[in-house]
């Protein structure tokens, strides 16, 4: 086994993707999307002996999108292999996590809000605790 990377190095690393390219395939009906990752917020959501669990939101470019894409997804740092797979290192652990650009974020979120009192109370609260910001 290699060397484990400490939390900084995880996260440094996680961030050093910016800039890199993006491919997405979809099966049905065969679509692939080529582009950037223009930026990155990552957040240690969890830690155990064996994985380093990471939050991660991305913001891509894709050629030929009108609009820039939201990803909300998650990594796996994995510190030590689990018997039978000798494996260790990044597993990414979202590959069906939601991707969609950003105007159907924001109407996601807009409809959810106004349908459910439990995402109005989340974003009250998130946007209380950011009432600082301009």
């Amino acid at each position: 086994m290699g060397t484990v990377l400490t939390e900084k190095e995880q996260k440094d690393y996680l961030l050093s993707r910016i800039n890199e390219s993006v491919n997405f395939t979809y099966p049905e009906p065969p679509y692939d999307f080529e582009g950037t990752l223009k930026d990155r917020f990552v957040e240690k959501s969890g830690e155990d002996d064996y994985v380093t669990y990471w939050n991660v939101i991305d913001l891509i470019e894709f050629k030929g999108e009108n609009e820039d894409w939201l990803r909300i997804t998650y990594y796996r740092y994995k510190k030590k292999a689990i018997p039978p797979k000798k494996r260790t290192g990044w597993v990414f652990a979202g590959q069906t996590s939601l991707s969609n650009p950003m105007s159907q974020f924001e109407e996601l979120f807009i409809k959810a809000i106004k349908e459910k009192q439990w995402m109005r109370t989340l974003f009250r609260e998130i946007l209380e605790q950011c009432s600082d910001l301009k």
